[in-house]
């Protein structure tokens, strides 16, 4: 059916969304991989191994001196017929995958990822990636890749160190307020002088709205 079709779905097995399981959920062995653009006449192939990934991006945000948690993620094999070995790799040594390699015949097979806290605590803000990438000499489609992101820190904007810049931080600048070129001698509103003048004042709103960027989306690095 034309329902199934490229780019949407290339494949479609036990361990896909929508998958080729009988009604009551037992496992069919059906597994097509390849599936072509929608058309007079598509095309894929039967039975073929093919790896299959739950997710293919991570993304943790995160302030200096925080430390990331594990995560998880499965690799499946798209076949309940023909048996898959696979390997990881990975581009930065400050991601582990736990197994490096592994075998399926259509059952998920989950693969902790930990991270080097112990060197991420001390990086400065930044945005750092990796890409993991599974190989498999069975699959059709090997390799498949998952780009793992740490966005770390943020800007001066944000005024409580939770990565965004929003409602909650333009209270903290407002309850600091001083006003044009009255000193702001408060301690606990040094960080809302955002321009280094000494006061905070309309100058330093200007700057705030600069890097203003919402709830729960990280500040740009680049704002100020």
């Amino acid at each position: 059916t034309d329902l199934w079709k490229s780019p949407g779905y290339t494949m479609c097995g036990s361990q896909t969304n929508p998958n080729t399981n009988w009604w009551e959920g037992t496992v069919s062995g059906l597994g097509l991989s390849q599936i072509s653009d929608s058309g007079p006449t598509m095309t894929f192939t039967f039975g073929s191994a093919a790896i299959v990934l739950n997710t293919y991006e991570i993304q943790h945000i995160l302030y200096p001196g925080s430390s990331v948690p594990e995560d998880l993620f499965t690799i499946a094999n798209l076949s309940t017929i023909v048996p898959m070995d696979y390997t990881i790799g990975c581009t930065a040594q400050w991601l582990t995958a736990t197994p490096l390699a592994g075998s399926s015949q259509g059952e998920a097979d989950t693969i902790v990822l930990s991270y080097d806290n112990a060197s991420i605590q001390y990086w400065p803000s930044g945005h750092y990636g990796a890409v993991l990438s599974v190989f498999s000499d069975d699959a059709q489609n090997s390799p498949q890749s998952i780009l793992v992101q740490l966005i770390i820190g943020s800007v001066g904007a944000d005024l409580d160190a939770d990565t965004d810049v929003d409602q909650t931080d333009y209270g903290l600048l407002q309850a600091c307020m001083s006003g044009f070129g009255i000193r702001q001698t408060d301690p606990e509103c040094t960080k809302a002088d955002l321009d280094d003048d000494g006061d905070v004042d309309r100058d330093d709103v200007t700057v705030f709205m600069g890097c203003l960027s919402g709830s729960g989306t990280p500040a740009d690095l680049d704002c100020e």
